[in-house]
């Protein structure tokens, strides 16, 4: 079960993967209805091409290179993400 998201601007390397991408969002929907954990562009480059955003889920991430900025801000953003999708341990028992 997932406790949170990880912050904008974090740096991961993906499972099976060599380089780095930077999250730039929640949740993004694709265009079939599949709905994914993050929405990322490469790392260092940033978005090149607009349709070149990534998707993932976090179980497939293999390593956390770099925290993004965690505050009050990201907190309330986070707990709301979590209690709106009824992600939230404490709303699950």
């Amino acid at each position: 079960m997932k406790e949170r998201f990880l912050p904008v601007g974090t740096v991961v390397t993906l499972k099976g993967a060599d380089k780095k991408i930077m999250i730039i969002g929640y949740l993004p929907l694709r265009k079939d209805g599949a709905l994914y954990d993050y929405s990322a562009c490469t790392f260092p480059e940033g978005i090149l091409e607009i349709d070149k955003i990534l998707m993932f889920n976090h179980d497939q991430i293999d390593k956390i290179n770099h925290i993004g900025l965690e505050n009050k801000e990201y907190t309330d953003f986070n707990n709301g993400i979590l209690n709106e999708y009824g992600l939230n341990k404490k709303n699950n028992g």
